[in-house]
């Protein structure tokens, strides 16, 4: 009873606190995560945390206003060595999935946007390169993604299909110098600043594997 009510009132706190236009410094540790973390992530999260409020938050709304993405927070993500999340080996910091978490958790209290861009370039763009990509793709797109030196998409969203990926309308064909890719994307995240977009086609000539395959 004693900790449901201790976390009544963190929440009541925080829901206040979104009434400031000051941002929370901390508060009461409910879900008790920082006791799953080592001493680096701990030092980790206060860093990230102290340059988010000291750098960003204070500069955020005029890149809002002109609808640009700030090319300084991509040094920050830099310095504090951030990029690759989870992935492991070419150049990435090989986070664990928790401290992964409470990066996107700090980056999202600050500003969605920045959030969005992080999950993306790194989860899921990097992601499909660790995991469908060759040898030779993994060596040439990872680490510069890692350093956050290129900026990376993930083109799935379709206006007709959504992000139904079974149902993508969108087609690759095969040719000689690689594909022809025919379709149309919308929403797509980072798509206006990103050095590559990794794009969702069904390739010609391919059936796509539907759930009803499993019986």
């Amino acid at each position: 009873m004693k900790s449901c009510i201790k976390r009544l009132k963190f929440i009541k706190c925080q829901v206040q606190a979104s009434n400031c236009t000051s941002p929370v410094t901390d508060g009461i540790n409910y879900l008790e995560f920082l006791d799953f973390l080592s001493d680096e992530e701990k030092e980790m999260r206060a860093k990230l945390r102290k340059e988010l409020e000291t750098n960003v938050l204070p500069n955020i709304n005029y890149y809002y206003d002109k609808t640009t993405f700030p090319e300084e927070f991509l040094e920050t993500m830099r310095n504090l060595g951030l990029g690759g999340a989870t992935i492991k080996g070419h150049r990435s910091m090989v986070l664990s999935p928790l401290m992964t978490g409470i990066v996107l958790m700090e980056l999202f209290r600050i500003d969605p946007s920045l959030g969005t861009f992080y999950f993306v370039h790194n989860l899921v763009a990097l992601a499909t390169i660790n995991i469908l990509g060759s040898e030779n793709q993994k060596e040439k797109y990872i680490p510069d993604g890692c350093r956050f030196k290129n900026v990376y998409s993930f083109g799935l969203t379709e206006p007709s299909n959504g992000s139904d990926a079974s149902n993508s309308s969108t087609v690759a064909e095969k040719t000689a110098g690689g594909y022809i890719i025919n379709g149309t994307k919308r929403w797509i995240g980072n798509a206006t600043h990103a050095t590559a977009i990794m794009i969702w086609a069904t390739l010609e000539g391919c059936r796509l594997y539907t759930y009803d395959d499993a019986d």
